[in-house]
């Protein structure tokens, strides 16, 4: 999953190097370099900000407690019709919950978003063919955007707290029909954590409001 330990790679954005010149301000763009490969991120966690954002993702399932997870996750469609973790069958992803961990200190808004890529046996991308309704969380603070955006946002700050913020709880089978899907075709996930310094979400998110106001 997208985190900023260890994998990340730290550059500054242009818009900052215009600011450190003309306004003799900083504003640093930290983010990530990630490839499509086997134990690496499909999108990178991006962060704006003076201080100290980190993010780490955790899935748990009704048979498992929160772990945290540092690859992309891997699913197949079983005999049964049933999307299933590659690596253990017995797990089904309609019965994942995603949750987001701030592990740093910033005060910022956050979004969040579930990426996936299906990939066929041969190589071949297939993203974007099948779409997942992923179910939301029950929290009034979640503001569903993924319909304009992909994103789902945490209304105010995001908390720092070790509990984090369950995100995502499985997806809604009944709305989505694994026959569908090409036979020996693997599912691919990843979290992509969004943060920004509460003054600069105009600047670096690209909205004039935020979608919940």
């Amino acid at each position: 999953m997208s985190k900023t330990k260890s994998t990340k790679k730290y550059k500054l954005n242009p818009l900052a190097v215009v600011a450190l010149v003309l306004c003799a301000l900083i504003a640093v763009y930290c983010g990530t370099t990630a490839w499509l490969t086997s134990g690496t991120p499909l999108n990178p966690i991006r962060l704006t900000s003076l201080q100290d954002f980190a993010y780490d993702i955790y899935v748990k399932t009704p048979v498992t407690e929160w772990a945290e997870v540092t690859e992309v996750l891997e699913f197949v469609v079983d005999s049964n019709g049933n999307l299933v973790n590659k690596n253990d069958t017995n797990k089904k992803l309609s019965d994942y919950s995603f949750k987001a961990v701030q592990t740093g200190n910033g005060v910022a808004f956050t979004r969040v978003r579930i990426s996936q890529e299906w990939v066929t046996s041969d190589g071949k991308r297939l993203q974007g063919e099948y779409n997942l309704p992923f179910k939301l969380a029950a929290n009034d603070k979640l503001f569903d955007n993924r319909f304009n955006d992909g994103f789902v946002y945490y209304k105010g700050a995001f908390p720092l707290s070790n509990d984090g913020v369950v995100i995502f709880s499985g997806f809604d089978t009944a709305n989505f029909n694994t026959s569908v899907i090409e036979d020996n075709v693997t599912l691919r996930i990843d979290v992509t954590v969004d943060a920004v310094q509460f003054n600069r979400y105009q600047q670096f998110w690209g909205i004039d409001t935020l979608p919940w106001r």
